[in-house]
């Protein structure tokens, strides 16, 4: 048993089997996504490790209702996007601005993690330029991976608005991305 290399599904079976502490493998897993989704959300970091907090001993405590045939990224993503929308509401402000999320660099040389890191703050930026809907669909498809069908689970838009968001936030964003590379040359 190899909790670093076991699937989801597999350290689920294992927790459900009643080795609890591996759930801080799924954690530490899913925590950078989830941290931005969350953040993308809330737009205040302590507000959204707050949520986060409560994200993950939500799934946890309710890891017995977890059915396994749809992805427990999407299913841990739904809770994260939900607690998050209730908190926004408590605190009543407004939501779907995004950010970069934390860069992997341990085995990059200094230029490249220079490069990553202003590149993922570019992204962030023109992401920030574009309609909250449209960012946060390309952030859902493209940064956390998720299919259309996980996407309509998680914010309950019909996959064929999904479709659409998509098709007009790559056309926004490209022009986006090609002015700035106009405005660097």
């Amino acid at each position: 048993m190899n909790p670093s290399t076991a699937s989801d599904l597999q350290l689920i079976a294992w927790i459900k089997a009643g080795d609890k502490n591996l759930y801080v493998h799924l954690v530490e897993r899913h925590q950078v996504k989830c941290m931005s989704l969350a953040y993308s959300v809330t737009q205040d970091r302590d507000l959204a490790e707050d949520v986060l907090q409560d994200a993950f001993l939500s799934a946890y405590s309710n890891l017995s209702h977890y059915q396994p045939t749809g992805s427990f990224a999407a299913w841990l993503s739904r809770i994260v996007l939900n607690k998050s929308l209730n908190a926004v509401k408590k605190r009543k402000r407004d939501f779907f601005a995004l950010t970069e999320e934390v860069p992997d660099t341990s085995a990059d040389s200094p230029i490249d993690v220079r490069q990553k890191a202003d590149t993922k703050r570019d992204v962030a930026r023109l992401l920030d330029a574009m309609p909250p809907s449209e960012a946060l669909t390309l952030r859902l498809f493209y940064l956390m991976d998720m299919s259309i069908e996980q996407i309509h689970g998680v914010t309950d838009l019909s996959k064929a608005n999904i479709k659409t968001l998509l098709y007009r936030a790559r056309k926004r964003f490209g022009r986006l991305w090609d002015a700035r590379q106009e405005d660097a040359s």
